[in-house]
């Protein structure tokens, strides 16, 4: 876990406020469809939940406090960014808003059972990867945008048609990649007065070791 919240711990140490998480997931959600893009506004974590935390260990509090609140993880401004520029780019019916994605270890794709499970709990996508990095970057005050394209669908009792495989998920994703990379663009350029509203971050310095 430590290696995987590395990078944002360095753009923490560098001054970065605000950052961009993407993933390919599948949709829990009965309405959502391949290639809709899920602006995430909160997570369910059974790893993490279990022990498989980027912030288990020795806390060094100059990048966040012991014991951090993850209910304020995601900022309703930013999903209204995403919406105007969504509009913007004509992109509005293909915007899912107020996703709940559930990370779940992999590297497997799910049972049925298990979807089933991860929906009874209000999951609308699920993934294998971006919570870890989401809680170590708000853990050490930054804010965070994230957004999912939906991939495939998941299987559940009565559901019909293959399981997904790997090959279904990458083609999803070249399909639709123009469309969110024009999203993150158009986002970007009209963030400016939320990124220079938000406070600054210290550039933290590397500690030697004695």
């Amino acid at each position: 876990m430590n290696t995987v919240a590395l990078p944002v711990r360095t753009m923490r140490a560098m001054g970065v406020k605000l950052v961009f998480v993407t993933n390919a997931a599948g949709g829990l959600n009965s309405s959502y469809q391949v290639g809709d893009i899920v602006c995430i506004m909160d997570h369910v974590a059974l790893p993490m939940l279990a022990g498989r935390n980027p912030l288990i260990g020795p806390n060094d509090p100059e990048l966040g406090p012991r014991f951090p609140p993850t209910s304020n993880a995601y900022d309703p401004l930013l999903q209204a960014l995403v919406l105007d520029s969504a509009k913007r780019l004509g992109l509005e019916h293909k915007l899912k808003t107020n996703g709940v994605y559930c990370y779940v270890a992999g590297p497997m794709y799910e049972s049925k059972a298990e979807c089933r499970f991860l929906k009874s709990l209000g999951g609308d996508a699920v993934g294998m990867s971006t919570v870890p990095e989401i809680v170590a970057a708000h853990h050490s005050g930054m804010k965070i945008l994230c957004l999912s394209v939906i991939t495939n669908k998941v299987i559940i009792e009565g559901d019909e048609g293959p399981a997904a495989s790997h090959q279904e998920v990458l083609d999803a994703v070249n399909k639709c990649a123009q469309q969110i990379q024009s999203l993150i663009v158009d986002i970007i350029t009209n963030s400016r007065q939320y990124v220079c509203a938000l406070p600054s971050l210290n550039i933290l310095t590397p500690r030697m070791k004695k």
